[in-house]
């Protein structure tokens, strides 16, 4: 199978570390690219990460952020299906304080410094919670570049996709503070899982994974 993974906001290829398919189907990560200008759509951001991707109808498994740009590129390229990780598919499934941030502005006036020292309350909102995943969490923090992190924030905050251009399927937890799942209609919906669930539920995500590349 011709798999592609995209990591969350700040995070990279490690928050794949517990789970099975990237090993067992040799899928392949793709890396953040830098945005050409600070405003920088997220459709011409999509363009140029679909250009990495080699082979005829990949699969893309999208973590968070990564998942809406998983969205994206599959308007663009012909994909077997994507698979959604804590994320959401279309503007509609984005929290109401993300689209208000958004709507007014918000998200220009955040200083990023104030979000990258602020590893306690992103703590509280991944759910991570042993010395472990905060370790891995506050290195995925401390690598942000901040002006890809403003870039990001404002492409979430404004995000305007209402399109499902292929089969999608959405796994998400009941306990995800940063995008509920009140607001997603998710296909599997994980017990006790927050945003960070990839990485501290890997367990009940791997059989979901196993089960859906399985009926291909």
């Amino acid at each position: 199978m011709n798999i592609y993974y995209i990591s969350g906001l700040g995070a990279d290829h490690r928050a794949f570390d517990k789970l099975d398919f990237v090993k067992q189907h040799q899928a392949k990560y793709l890396p953040w690219l830098t945005p050409t200008q600070k405003r920088e759509s997220i459709e011409s951001y999509a363009q140029r990460l679909a250009k990495k991707i080699k082979g005829e109808k990949p699969i893309l498994v999208g973590l968070s952020f990564g998942g809406m740009v998983a969205m994206e590129i599959a308007k663009i390229i012909d994909v077997e299906r994507v698979i959604l990780i804590s994320s959401c598919k279309t503007k509609k499934e984005l929290p109401p304080q993300i689209k208000m941030a958004g709507q007014l502005g918000l998200d220009n006036l955040v200083p990023m410094s104030l979000v990258k020292n602020s590893k306690p309350m992103m703590h509280s909102f991944l759910g991570t919670k042993t010395d472990a995943e905060k370790a891995i969490a506050d290195d995925f923090i401390n690598q942000l570049d901040e002006d890809y992190l403003s870039w990001a924030m404002r492409s979430i905050s404004r995000w305007k996709n209402t399109e499902i251009p292929c089969p999608v399927t959405h796994i998400h937890g009941d306990k995800d503070l940063l995008l509920q799942h009140s607001f997603v209609e998710a296909d599997y919906l994980i017990k006790g899982g927050n945003h960070f669930m990839i990485y501290n539920q890997a367990a009940d995500i791997n059989p979901i994974l196993k089960l859906i590349l399985s009926e291909k």
